[in-house]
Order: C-alpha cells, then sequence, then structure tokens
C-alpha cells in the first residue's frame, strides 16, 4: 500500500507535508505528525499548491508529487532531450508526466507507474514554471 501524503505552501511560503483539512470557512491546514506523537497544524496560504505523493520516487530517491517537474531519463541513463520536461498530473485514475514534446504542438501523457524511462525531479510548477516553458 502506498503512504498517502500531501505537501503545500504556508504562510511562510515554505513546504509543509501531512494530512489537509478544508474548514467551511475556506481556511485550508495541513495537519503534520512528528515522532513524539504531537500533531502540529499548517495554514496554508495558497491552497492551489496542495499535491498528493505519487508513491514514487525520482531515480535520486525524491518524492514524486503532484505539481513536481521532472526530467526523463531512458534505462541507459540518457536523458530524453525531445520530450522537455513534463508536470506530474492526476488524470484519468492515475498519476502522469505531462510532456510537451519539442518537434510538434502536441502533449504527450506518460503514465508513470507503467513507463519504462526514469523521471528526476527538478523543480515545481509553483516555485519554478518557467522549467516547463524549457
Amino acid at each position: 500500500m502506498r503512504e498517502i501524503l500531501f505537501r503545500a505552501k504556508d504562510f511562510l511560503n515554505q513546504w509543509c507535508y501531512g494530512t489537509p483539512v478544508f474548514y467551511p470557512n475556506g481556511k485550508v491546514s495541513i495537519f503534520e505528525p512528528n515522532e513524539n506523537d504531537d500533531i502540529a497544524e499548517y495554514v496554508i496560504h495558497r491552497p492551489e499548491t496542495i499535491g498528493q505523493y505519487t508513491g514514487l520516487k525520482d531515480l535520486k530517491g525524491n518524492k514524486i508529487f503532484e505539481g513536481d517537474i521532472v526530467r526523463l531519463w531512458s534505462d541507459d541513463d540518457e536523458h530524453i532531450t525531445t520530450a522537455g520536461n513534463g508536470l506530474i498530473e492526476f488524470l484519468g485514475g492515475c498519476f502522469e508526466a505531462y510532456y510537451k514534446r519539442d518537434y510538434t504542438d502536441n502533449e504527450d501523457l506518460c503514465n508513470l507507474e507503467g513507463y519504462r524511462y526514469q523521471h528526476e525531479v527538478i523543480g515545481n510548477i509553483h516555485d519554478n514554471p518557467e522549467l516547463m516553458e524549457e
């Protein structure tokens, strides 16, 4: 079973990790338990930054979240430049990397769990939107 984890930006513009709670007044918090069984509450400033952990890690062992921007590598450690950078999204019931190919205007969806290539997290859409333009 995969770990259920979310992340979002708090009022200090820092990433916090845990379980989101949505209140009727529009407030959103993330609750994060620590090793002492204490629970910290982080008030989310930008709800659009909430992203779920995919349950997968990149080639360097980093957790991959919705909103991450990834670079595609082949099995023989060659960077695949024709795909461009991909944005992780939850579409059609699974997490996918959304790539815009360099040589056409078409967009390509690659299912992360069934793909034979490896991904490397290089940023996220909230902190590094320019990476999707490269």
